[in-house]
């Protein structure tokens, strides 16, 4: 499958019961998966994936990154 489909696919799940979800970006990597070991190469892909799914899908959804520290990163998707 497709990543952008499956992360489209936990996306609509998840926004069944709320606006805002914020998960850490190498917990989300190993969910699609994404084989990618670095929170900041995981970011980069995540981001071009959420730029397709703006593109092709009825989800409309704003990515921002939180570093909270080295190594660290936390995705909080909001939906539009």
């Amino acid at each position: 499958m497709e990543k952008s489909k499956k992360l489209n696919e936990i996306l609509v799940k998840i926004f069944q019961n709320r606006d805002t979800w914020s998960i850490d970006a190498v917990k989300l990597a190993e969910k699609i998966p994404i084989n990618e070991k670095y929170p900041s190469h995981i970011v980069r892909k995540i981001e071009s994936k959420v730029n397709k799914i703006n593109k092709n899908y009825a989800l409309k959804i704003d990515l921002s990154v939180r570093r909270p520290r080295r190594g660290k990163a936390i995705l909080t998707f909001k939906k539009i």
